[in-house]
């Protein structure tokens, strides 16, 4: 079944939702990460990199989509 436009919009309403409240921690960890679509995961690597554990960084970095990857190394390379 197609999604609507309404549900597609919620569905990244509560995405930003999730990924604010992982801002709010001091330490976002591996565990973290589930039931993140690739964005989510990009956004995390890109947002949040400093934030996370060193197990959710290799996650981010070994992730199975190469933008995810990219960004994981762009955000480990500005960190370093």
């Amino acid at each position: 079944m197609r999604k609507t436009l309404s549900q597609i919009e919620d569905m990244y309403a509560e995405r930003d939702r999730r990924i604010a409240e992982l801002g709010t921690l001091q330490r976002v960890d591996i565990r973290d990460l589930k039931g993140f679509e690739r964005t989510g995961r990009f956004i995390i690597a890109d947002k949040l990199w400093n934030r996370l554990t060193e197990d959710a960084k290799n996650a981010l970095l070994h992730d199975e989509h190469a933008h995810v990857r990219s960004c994981a190394r762009i955000s480990a390379m500005k960190a370093s």
